[in-house]
């Protein structure tokens, strides 16, 4: 679903399901607002396939109250400015819950993500951060004081809401055998 012109989107505490790979809810209006919702993707996400909630391209958006579950990562900020409000949750995401990138693609502005809030990632490891930075051309102001990793991916920073995910674990084995 592409909303290609600015809104306003309430969704009055309900969930927008999706069963398919790839774009899901897309916004490319400047000024939107995403609100109250949730957003969950059923479709099987456990190979990288481009999968999100929710991608905002070139523009500002603003966000609040959003549960964005079952993709690759929840949300996808690309060549946009999203500011995250209260309540924001992307738990339940195979790789992690928000990407932040300019990307590729010609005519693409720079990728900037503004946190003003705690978000909740029940589902954070490490290596699947609760926001990552993916190239160059993107930054994340967070005033949560996640802990950054720049050395889990090569060409990403990491933010672990738990600054214990954001270590790599020991390796398990015994000793002498």
């Amino acid at each position: 679903m592409t909303i290609p012109t600015a809104k306003t989107i309430d969704g009055g505490g309900k969930t927008l399901t999706f069963s398919n790979v790839g774009q899901n809810l897309v916004l490319l209006g400047d000024g939107s607002e995403l609100k109250n919702i949730n957003i969950n993707n059923t479709a099987m996400t456990e190979s990288w396939n481009s999968t999100y909630g929710v991608q905002c391209y070139n523009g500002t958006y603003t966000f609040s109250n959003i549960k964005a579950s079952g993709g690759n990562a929840g949300i996808l900020v690309k060549g946009a400015t999203v500011t995250l409000g209260e309540n924001i949750d992307v738990s339940g995401n195979h790789f992690g819950g928000i990407e932040v990138s300019k990307g590729k693609a010609a005519g693409l502005s720079d990728a900037k993500l503004i946190i003003t809030s705690p978000i909740t990632n029940t589902t954070e490891v490490y290596g699947q951060p609760t926001v990552w930075i993916d190239g160059e051309g993107a930054t994340v102001e967070d005033s949560t004081g996640m802990t950054q990793n720049s050395e889990v991916k090569e060409g990403q920073v990491q933010y672990y809401i738990d600054a214990e995910n954001a270590v790599k674990p020991e390796e398990s084995g015994e000793e002498g055998q």
